[in-house]
């Protein structure tokens, strides 16, 4: 995807020594004694080159970030994987999970495949996960010839903070649970730190629901303001209150399954939000929230897909 303040990781150094060698070069220079009976023959070696090799530099192999989703809804299992960087449509082959940012607030997982049983997994917590441990979460699982599930429950976050199982009933009383691992990458995933009450912007989370006829994605963005990433929310930033605010954050895959949003202030308010390879853009927007200062909604059409989300800065 495309992206939707990684920590940095230490080069391996690797240095080559080649050894000394030596080639022994003979010549003679044969001189006779003055005395008959001896001959003395005196053999010289020339000295012998020395080369070192340039010191190579190599850096470690890195794991391609991966995402994997075991689920079970009812008698029917599934396994749903796929590859960060192989990511771009979000309702194709798309992968995404704060397991593998470099920082989330809330945390969710998302494994999307274009053909299969199960076409679609989607684990999110119902608020900020700032520990490893268990929080309440919604699942919803799409099928290819089959309504969707959605079901309430708990999500368990283990203390990597990249794996993790969840259990959750629908309205019918049916099962879903399953697992997740998310490897790979080079980042060490943090909880965000949210809630300062100075008037200066900390970070910005964005989350987003996309809805494409009956299919249904969840994404999301967190990043800390400091974090590398261009950051940007003039509500945070000693506006008064009431004023639309202007939102603009863009980084690269560490923030998120949304590598980039936009929402300007003013009268006729536009949206743009990029997720793997796709950008959705919006001039007719609809705003919302209690406190438009720091935090709202908003709504658009993207070019027949359904954007409702929220923002929040702190």
């Amino acid at each position: 995807m495309t992206g939707r303040s990684a920590p940095r990781h230490a080069l391996g150094l690797g240095v080559a020594l080649v050894a000394l060698s030596t080639v022994g070069c003979s010549g003679s220079d044969t001189t006779a004694d003055t005395t008959p009976d001896r001959t003395v023959v005196a053999t010289t070696a020339a000295p012998a080159p020395s080369t070192l090799a340039e010191p190579v530099i190599t850096e470690p192999e890195v794991e391609p970030a991966s995402v994997r989703i075991d689920v079970s809804v009812g008698d029917m299992s599934a396994e749903l994987a796929g590859l960060l960087a192989d990511s771009n449509d979000p309702f194709q082959d798309f992968v995404s999970c704060s397991g593998l940012r470099a920082t989330y607030g809330t945390y969710s997982v998302l494994a999307s495949v274009e053909s299969g049983a199960v076409r679609s997994v989607s684990v999110v917590s119902a608020g900020l996960v700032p520990e490893p441990g268990t929080h309440d979460a919604s699942v919803r699982v799409e099928f290819d010839s089959a309504p969707a599930v959605d079901a309430l429950g708990t999500l368990t976050v283990g203390d990597d903070r990249r794996s993790g199982s969840f259990v959750a009933f629908d309205p019918d009383g049916t099962q879903v649970e399953g697992s997740f691992d998310c490897s790979g990458g080079d980042v060490d995933p943090q909880p965000l730190v949210v809630g300062s009450d100075n008037g200066v912007l900390e970070a910005v989370e964005v989350f987003a629901l996309l809805r494409a006829g009956d299919e249904q994605r969840i994404l999301g963005l967190a990043t800390p303001a400091d974090g590398g990433a261009v950051v940007e929310c003039a509500g945070a930033n000693g506006v008064p209150e009431g004023t639309p605010t202007g939102v603009r954050v863009e980084g690269d895959g560490s923030i998120g399954a949304i590598t980039g949003f936009e929402l300007s202030d003013g009268a006729a308010p536009t949206m743009r939000l990029r997720a793997g390879s796709v950008i959705y853009t919006s001039e007719f927007v609809t705003r919302g929230g209690a406190d438009p200062a720091t935090a709202g909604s908003f709504s658009a059409d993207a070019n027949g897909v359904a954007v409702d989300g929220a923002f929040r800065c702190s």
